[in-house]
C-alpha cells in the first residue's frame, strides 16, 4: 500500500485515540497525547510474559502498549457501539500486532467466559456505565495481579461520594452517569471484590487513578463446576428458614443468590461441557421453580432438555411447571 493510500484509508476513519504508525503519521483521534498517560497513570515499563485485558479498548492505544512493552498476550475488549471498531482493526493491521479483539460488555465480564489476566487496564469507563459497582465486581472477578483503573472523579476531599447524572450535565455527554470522588471511588472498589489499593492519585483535578489487587477466590469461586453438589445444602438451608422463619422470597432468593451467578456463567459458557451446561440450566429451573416462577422454570428445563434429552429431573420439571399445554 502507498503511503498515499494508506493516509487516505486511516484519514476515512472517525478515531477516538490518536495513534503513531511506523511511518510517523498520526490517527487524527479526539483524545490527543496520550503518550504522557502511561507514565502518570503507572503503566508498568516491563510486562514480558504478563496476559493483559483492556476493558473499553476503542481504538486499542493501550493495548498495543501493553504488546510494545513485551506482554505475552493482550485482549483488547469492548462493545464498539458507541464508536466503530475499524480505528482498531486498522491499528491492528498496521502495527502487524498480536492483540485480540473481543467483543463484548464489561456487564457480562466474566472468567468462565474470558479467563483471568495478571493485567487488567480499565481506562475512562466506569463513568459511562449506570452500575459501576457491578462493573468493578466483574473487572475483579477477570483480574489476577493488578487492575489499573481511571475515571471522572470530582474535586472534593471529603468523605465517600458519587454525583449522578441523569443528563448531559457532565461535560455535554448524555453517556456520563456516575462520577465519585477520590474517596468515594476507593470505596467503590474495595467493597466490589478488591482487597488492596497499591496507588491513588488525582490527575488534572478532574480524572482518579487507582491500582487495585483482588480479594483472594475460595475454592468455590475458583472452581465452579463443582459448585453444583453444595447448592442443595443452599437448598435445605433456604426451606428451613423459610419453614422456621416465616422467610420472605426476597430473603429464600438472597440464599439463592451466589448459586443462581455461577450457574448462570456456567450456562452461557459456550466453552463449557454439554453436561456441565445442562447441569447448570437444571439448577436453575430448581431455583426458579422453587421461587414461584413457573414460566421460567419450564424454560430452563427446555433449554436443558435440548442439550441433554435424558435428563429425567428435567423432565420430571418440564412437567411439573409446564402451563402452555
Amino acid at each position: 500500500m502507498s503511503n498515499e493510500e494508506f493516509l487516505r484509508k486511516m484519514n476515512q476513519i472517525t478515531w477516538i485515540q490518536s495513534i503513531v504508525f511506523p511511518d510517523g503519521s498520526v490517527s487524527r483521534g479526539a483524545k490527543k497525547q496520550l503518550d504522557r498517560f502511561p507514565d502518570i497513570w503507572g503503566i508498568p515499563d516491563d510486562l514480558a510474559g504478563k496476559s493483559v485485558l483492556e476493558v473499553g479498548a476503542a481504538d486499542g492505544y493501550f493495548s498495543f502498549l501493553a504488546e510494545i512493552r513485551g506482554a505475552q498476550r493482550v485482549v483488547a475488549f469492548d462493545e464498539w457501539i458507541d464508536h466503530s471498531d475499524a480505528g482498531f482493526r486498522f491499528a491492528k493491521h498496521a502495527l502487524g500486532s498480536n492483540v485480540e479483539q473481543v467483543f463484548g460488555s464489561v456487564r457480562d465480564l466474566s472468567p468462565l467466559k474470558h479467563g483471568r489476566f495478571d493485567v487488567v487496564f480499565c481506562f475512562g469507563l466506569l463513568s459511562h456505565v449506570r452500575d459501576p459497582l457491578s462493573a468493578i465486581e466483574n473487572i475483579a472477578s477477570v483480574t489476577r495481579g493488578v487492575a489499573i483503573i481511571e475515571t471522572a472523579a470530582l474535586l472534593d476531599r471529603g468523605p465517600p461520594a458519587a454525583r449522578f447524572y441523569p443528563q448531559n450535565e457532565y461535560e455535554g455527554d448524555y453517556t456520563n452517569w456516575w462520577v465519585p470522588n477520590l474517596s468515594g471511588l476507593k470505596a467503590m472498589i474495595l467493597s466490589s471484590g478488591f482487597k488492596e489499593i497499591t496507588c491513588e492519585k488525582l490527575v488534572d483535578d478532574s480524572r482518579a487513578v487507582i491500582h487495585a489487587k483482588p480479594r483472594k477466590l475460595n475454592y468455590l469461586e475458583r472452581n465452579p463446576e463443582i459448585f453444583h453438589g453444595v447448592v442443595y445444602k443452599s437448598f435445605a438451608v433456604a426451606e428451613i428458614e423459610q419453614k422456621y422463619r416465616d422467610a420472605s422470597k426476597q430473603e429464600l432468593l438472597a440464599n439463592y443468590d451466589n448459586a443462581v451467578r455461577i450457574f448462570e456463567s456456567i450456562a452461557d459458557n459456550d466453552q463449557a461441557e454439554d453436561r456441565m451446561r445442562a447441569g447448570a440450566l437444571f439448577h436453575l429451573a430448581a431455583i426458579a421453580g422453587r421461587l414461584g416462577n413457573a414460566e421460567r422454570a419450564a424454560d430452563l428445563a427446555r433449554e436443558c432438555l435440548e442439550i441433554h434429552p435424558g435428563h429425567e429431573s428435567a423432565a420430571r420439571l418440564l412437567d411439573k411447571f409446564d402451563v402452555s399445554g
